[in-house]
């Protein structure tokens, strides 16, 4: 009875070992598709996450734009600052407030009469030549900006001495102030919007005038005077 109680005792301590190795071996099989899983999952969830922010970023800026356009149909006027509608606290995902920056002559555009009409779409076409001209630097700090004997501004974009851009009907100020303001411009070199502009500067905090620059691609931006709202790069 001893000798066939040792014999049962190696017997279970043997399957004991085996069970126990077999175990290692598939809990290390399983650690290793839990590991290709999670490396297979990161750059799925990145993807989704920055699909969910730019969806709330898009959210923010219509409902901004809406209250934008509802206080010009009251007050005829585009507000100067986003403070002017509730919204200049709002930060985009990335924790960047929204840029906001509306067309000086847009203002125009709340006043009755042809004449007025006909002055603001002067000043549209003005503007764009203005635009235009600004987004052929990166940086501005070097324009210099002269009035000509027929009343006429001149800019000079780079400051080398050579007349760029000739603008009429607009004063000195004006001009200089939409220079400066450097609003987004097209492939083309054409204003996005001719009332304003409203975006974020997307995930990488950064932006350009152009929107096909690159460092314009992942803005979220309102185009076509509202009928576009989506990533610059799908403008």
């Amino acid at each position: 009875m001893k000798i066939a109680s040792k014999n049962h005792s190696k017997t279970s301590h043997k399957r004991d070992s085996n069970s126990i190795g077999f175990s290692l071996t598939e809990l290390m099989i399983v650690l290793s598709i839990m590991s290709i899983m999670v490396v297979m999952a990161i750059p799925i969830y990145s993807s989704a996450m920055s699909v969910a922010e730019e969806a709330t970023a898009i959210e923010d800026i219509k409902t901004i734009s809406q209250a934008v356009d509802n206080y010009f149909m009251m007050n005829g006027v585009l507000p100067k600052t986003l403070a002017q509608v509730g919204f200049d606290d709002r930060v985009d995902p990335w924790g960047k407030p929204y840029i906001f920056k509306p067309v000086a002559d847009a203002q125009q555009l709340g006043k009755k009469g042809r004449a007025a009409k006909r002055a603001a779409r002067k000043a549209a076409k003005a503007t764009k030549k203005i635009l235009a001209a600004a987004a052929l630097q990166s940086s501005t700090e070097n324009a210099i900006f002269s009035t000509n004997k027929k009343g006429k501004i001149l800019i000079d974009v780079d400051g080398d001495g050579v007349i760029d851009v000739k603008i009429k009907n607009m004063d000195l100020s004006q001009v200089q102030k939409i220079f400066l303001m450097a609003l987004k411009l097209d492939a083309n070199d054409m204003p996005v919007n001719s009332d304003y502009d409203l975006y974020s500067l997307g995930a990488d905090g950064d932006s350009d005038v152009k929107i096909d620059a690159e460092l314009s691609k992942d803005d979220i931006i309102r185009g076509r005077d509202g009928n576009f709202i989506d990533r610059a790069e799908k403008y």
